[in-house]
């Protein structure tokens, strides 16, 4: 689960980088993904460096499930301890080494869980300081660049957000300094680096989101400049290319979503043409690959979610 998607649930129930803006970004092709079995809906994750995708599809009963798209073929992943009811289910949310994803369950009781999934079996991962109630619990969400880490979110038992480590059997958190301490505020990392570099977004204590980068335990702030500023409005930001490309959205003051590529401190955007530009209808981009190809989730006029490639 992308730390917007994860930030917006929260909202429904409960340092600033030196940057400049480009305009659209021209040329390039989309192409729209949609799994067979999502007739309410698909939406990606990631996409590894080889163009394999992570996403979740929405069943007839609104069901979540998982799948990996290889070679043009949609595998479903669904881990077995996930709750069957509607707006439960599995997401998976990163490529790690030798083959391993790493996502979030929602269990019949609405609690989020992470989970590793290494040669066919699903092993659950509770951060110890999340919380127990409906919609809090523990999200991974990507690996270290090493692949020798874990990467997450926790959900405390005030409905704050929370990075985590998890190395071994180890759990370590760590908050960006400017995140809110309310419900539905805090850190959510989202993606890694090619130096080690953690990223994501906050919520700060007005509950505006901000993109974040920490490189070495020191955060900077990103704030695209056609963010909104108003209460779940904002910049998130997910996993950067070898090439040092950041993929993200923002949401501006309209509540629409905007993909935009980050590159050397200059946003551009990048909005499939397909995306609608109602509340919350639009873009977000979830990944890059190292030759550029970018994974994008966009809501279309009728607010029906489809997952999409974009080639340059």
């Amino acid at each position: 689960m992308r730390a917007i998607r994860v930030a917006i649930t929260i909202f429904a129930i409960g340092l600033l980088g030196q940057a400049t803006y480009s305009a659209h970004a021209s040329g390039g092709t989309w192409r729209t993904l949609d799994d067979p079995n999502g007739v309410n809906g698909t939406f990606t994750s990631s996409i590894s460096s080889s163009g394999d995708v992570l996403g979740s599809y929405f069943d007839s009963n609104q069901v979540l499930h998982g799948f990996l798209l290889h070679n043009g073929t949609y595998t479903t992943l669904d881990d077995p301890n996930a709750g069957s009811g509607a707006g439960q289910g599995t997401t998976p949310n990163g490529f790690g080494p030798n083959g391993d994803i790493d996502g979030a369950y929602l269990d019949q009781s609405n609690v989020n869980h992470g989970f590793l999934l290494h040669n066919g079996s699903y092993t659950t991962l509770d951060d110890p300081k999340a919380g127990t109630g409906a919609f809090q619990g523990t999200l991974a969400t990507t690996f270290s660049t090493s692949g020798k880490a874990i990467l997450g979110i926790y959900i405390d038992n005030k409905g704050v957000g929370h990075g985590f480590t998890l190395k071994g059997s180890h759990y370590s958190s760590f908050n960006e300094p400017n995140a809110g301490s309310r419900a539905g505020e805090g850190t959510f990392p989202d993606g890694t680096g090619p130096h080690g570099d953690v990223m994501g977004a906050y919520v700060d204590g007005g509950s505006v989101v901000h993109g974040f980068l920490r490189h070495k335990n020191a955060y900077t702030s990103y704030d695209d400049p056609h963010a909104g500023t108003g209460a779940g409005q904002g910049t998130f930001i997910n996993n950067g290319s070898v090439n040092g490309e950041i993929p993200g959205g923002y949401i501006d003051s309209s509540n629409v979503i905007h993909g935009f590529l980050l590159d050397n401190g200059t946003f551009t955007t990048l909005d499939d043409p397909n995306g609608g530009s109602g509340s919350f209808e639009g873009t977000q981009l979830t990944g890059i690959t190292p030759s550029g190809v970018v994974s994008a989730t966009y809501r279309d006029g009728s607010n029906f979610e489809h997952g999409a490639l974009y080639t340059p």
